[in-house]
C-alpha cells in the first residue's frame, strides 16, 4: 500500500540524475534503468544516529531511482551521493511530523 502512494505521488523523475523514469516500468526488472524505492538518508546511516525505523521509511526519506544508481549509491545519503554526482543539492533532513 505505502509503494502504490509513493507511486502515485512521484512526478516520474529519478531523485539523482532528474531523468524522466516513470516509463522504465515497463524494462525487466533487473535492467539498470527500472526504478527502484531508495531511502535518501541510509538505513545505515540513520541507524548510527539512532533515528526511529519510522522515520527512516517515511515518505520524507524514500524516492524513486534507476536499480543501477541505486547499486552503486551503496549506503549513501543522497547528501553524501549528490555531493559527488549533483553538487547544488541541499542536505536533506527527515520530517518526523509528515504520515
Amino acid at each position: 500500500k505505502k509503494k502504490n502512494q509513493l507511486l502515485d505521488s512521484w512526478d516520474g523523475f529519478d531523485c539523482y540524475d532528474g531523468e524522466y523514469i516513470r516509463g522504465n516500468f515497463s524494462l525487466v526488472g533487473q535492467h539498470g534503468d527500472y526504478p527502484t524505492i531508495d531511502h535518501k538518508k541510509s538505513v545505515k546511516e540513520c541507524f548510527l544516529e539512532g533515528i526511529l525505523p519510522i522515520y527512516v521509511a517515511s515518505f520524507d526519506n524514500l524516492c524513486f531511482t534507476k536499480r543501477r544508481i541505486n547499486s552503486k549509491k551503496k549506503d549513501n545519503s543522497l547528501f553524501n551521493w549528490a555531493s559527488v554526482s549533483r553538487p547544488n543539492v541541499l542536505p536533506i533532513s527527515i520530517n518526523i511530523d509528515s504520515e
